[in-house]
């Protein structure tokens, strides 16, 4: 049996039936697919998390608390900051300090001699997401007071290595020092009183203040 080898003529015939075939078969997935459905990608991928602040990130892992939550507080800190400089200037009779606890659970507490409660209601609006965690504490003395007294002490102690600041939460001022007898023999050689507010925080032996 002979093979009949194929003319031009039918090899471009059967060109035009296949290019044929083709169109109409693109023409039938494409009114198949979705209109701007993509080819190869039957589904979408996720749009990608916002971004994460190196900060947020920092608090969320320094204090076990989820990103959300981490970058919750931090938005609070400009409020907070405007609340305290606000109540320095404005309730320096009274105001005692303000410091942020982060554990076991996220406050700001507000320090003050007397009328705590009715003085900060004028600064922190009923419902304010400041109002949520902004709690009041009963303090002996002024922030004014323990900013005068570290002044103080930094005059009296003048050649005896120390360093001193406050405690706010403590409403009082730690003055850290050297070991117990050298600082108790400076002290009664130069007849020194210590402000009410200073509590002296001897170091151990060889240890250092830098």
């Amino acid at each position: 049996m002979r093979l009949k080898l194929a003319t031009p003529f039918r090899i471009a015939v059967l060109a035009v039936v296949l290019l044929a075939a083709a169109v109409i078969g693109a023409q039938v997935r494409a009114l198949r697919e979705p209109a701007g459905a993509a080819l190869d990608a039957p589904h979408a991928s996720p749009s990608a998390p916002a971004s994460v602040s190196p900060e947020t990130r920092w608090y969320a892992e320094a204090n076990g608390v989820s990103l959300a939550e981490a970058a919750r507080r931090l938005e609070l800190q400009p409020a907070i900051g405007q609340l305290n400089a606000a109540l320095e200037s404005q309730e320096a009779s009274t105001f005692a300090g303000l410091w942020i606890e982060h554990a076991p659970r996220y406050r700001v507490v507000a320090g003050f001699t007397r009328d705590g409660e009715s003085t900060i209601a004028r600064y922190v609006a009923a419902g304010s997401p400041l109002a949520k965690i902004v709690e009041v504490s009963r303090a002996q003395f002024t922030l004014t007071r323990l900013q005068e007294d570290i002044d103080s002490v930094t005059s009296k102690l003048q050649g005896l290595p120390f360093t001193a600041s406050v405690n706010m939460r403590e409403n009082r001022i730690d003055v850290q020092v050297g070991g117990r007898e050298e600082v108790d023999a400076f002290l009664r050689a130069r007849a020194i009183q210590l402000p009410q507010t200073a509590r002296l925080v001897y170091m151990a032996q060889g240890a250092s203040l830098d």
